[in-house]
């Protein structure tokens, strides 16, 4: 080949970087209601749940939605290093998301810019957000993660040296946060090199941050991580709590597009989906999410005794010699002593806590409390000095029985239902409306 030749390829080449940015090249919405993730741009690099294999619940992140508190349609939560059961058992987690390896979300090292944001909400001091690694040293590329609960962003340079700029401080708190890093590098053809850093949460910049930078990581075959960290020992640092709407660009978002994808967003909408579209992944379920019969033979508190009968297997656990009786309104039912018999699972929570309905059969002689909180009831959530507690059917004082959302909102039945006799019941919350 001519010098002449030479340069013209070279030219050729130089041109084909220059224009190959100004694309969405991630786009997980996290929509999905079983373990495979989409994703919606037109890298189409889609991921797949899994557990690590310390794993002992079974299970992996969950599709997760609560009309009164999500960003667009569903989302998905992780469950960090484990979690205590319904049977006092602590339950190994650690779920996450990968997808395979792919150049398009190695921008850095393709246009020397990118733009990575999302959705995050958890309590915990310690999470991985999303990271892209291999085991070498120089193979590690970027990270989004909690540590302290403040929210950082690491990137790795040629020699394996990792520079962690902290975004935002105290963002632990249990709500719902927008973030978005963008990237520059400068004189990209050199080793020595210098990085523009903007960071933002929740549609506001509160971070610029310029820093020396010696070159991007030659190897890049690292797979793309949700919900854990990968290091050289394996994975590690397990997100607990829930993500949404993860993406990136190969160039720097303005500071006016992330505040309108912050905008939209909150208000539950994006390019192609809004409130009427989604169908959260509990509206599939053919019948009822959860259906206890109480036909049992017997109970004798072994773990998950109290069957479930809906095809979720939410199946439960009866405490304290509570057992079944003979005398059910439909053949059995559970004959609970009014001190402290009851039937214990945590499956449901979510669905309680939001708009559903709950039905059942009762007959009772009981006379309760005028208090909610302190009367006998079907199920409730409640803590300590919160005000978004919910009672499903506390019987009060004079035999009523009905249903309380938060410190005010009651409602009762119009006639006592503690006459001995069978009642059919049906409770009904629309956390939209608040009727």
């Amino acid at each position: 080949m001519t010098k002449k030749s030479f340069y013209y390829v070279f030219l050729i080449a130089y041109i084909i970087i220059a224009f190959s940015g100004c694309q969405l090249v991630m786009d997980y919405h996290l929509d999905e209601c079983d373990n495979n993730i989409l994703d919606s741009s037109d890298t189409k690099n889609h991921a797949v749940s899994k557990h690590d294999i310390t794993n002992t619940d079974g299970l992996y992140a969950q599709a997760s939605y609560d009309s009164d508190d999500y960003i667009v349609c569903s989302n998905k939560q992780f469950r960090g290093d484990g979690y205590i059961d319904s049977n006092g058992l602590f339950q190994y987690a650690r779920y996450y998301l990968q997808a395979a390896d792919d150049k398009d979300i190695s921008p850095m090292s393709e246009t020397g810019e990118m733009t990575v944001a999302g959705w995050f909400k958890t309590e915990k001091s310690i999470g991985t957000i999303l990271v892209k690694a291999n085991t070498a040293f120089n193979s590690k590329e970027y990270r989004v993660f909690i540590e302290g609960e403040d929210l950082k962003f690491a990137i790795w340079d040629l020699y394996g040296s990792e520079h962690v700029i902290t975004i935002e401080t105290s963002v632990a708190d249990g709500k719902w946060h927008h973030f978005a890093v963008t990237l520059e590098l400068n004189n990209s053809w050199f080793s020595d090199s210098e990085i523009e850093l903007f960071g933002y949460l929740d549609g506001e910049e509160v971070k610029e941050k310029e820093f020396e930078y010696k070159g991007y990581p030659s190897d890049t075959s690292g797979d793309f991580y949700m919900g854990a960290m990968y290091r050289e020992s394996g994975l590690s640092e397990y997100f607990d709590g829930n993500l949404d709407e993860i993406g990136m660009t190969d160039y720097v978002a303005s500071e006016s597009d992330i505040e309108d994808a912050y905008d939209d967003q909150s208000d539950n909408e994006s390019d192609d989906r809004d409130e009427d579209t989604c169908t959260p992944c509990t509206v599939d379920v053919v019948g009822p999410l959860a259906e206890y019969r109480m036909d049992e033979c017997a109970w004798d508190g072994s773990a998950n005794e109290v069957i479930d009968s809906s095809v979720n297997g939410f199946h439960a656990t009866s405490l304290n010699a509570l057992n079944t009786d003979t005398s059910g309104q439909i053949q059995r039912s559970g004959l609970f002593d009014g001190i402290d018999d009851y039937i214990e699972g945590s499956d449901i929570y979510t669905a309680l806590k939001t708009t559903s309905s709950l039905s059942f059969w009762i007959k009772t002689t009981q006379s309760g409390d005028n208090t909610s909180w302190r009367a006998p009831g079907i199920a409730g959530i409640a803590k300590a000095g919160g005000g978004d507690d919910i009672f499903w059917g506390w019987i009060d004082a004079s035999g009523h029985i009905g249903m309380t959302k938060g410190n005010t909102n009651t409602i009762k039945s119009t006639t006592p239902i503690n006459d001995d006799a069978w009642h059919h019941i049906v409770l009904s919350w629309n956390s939209v409306s608040g009727e």
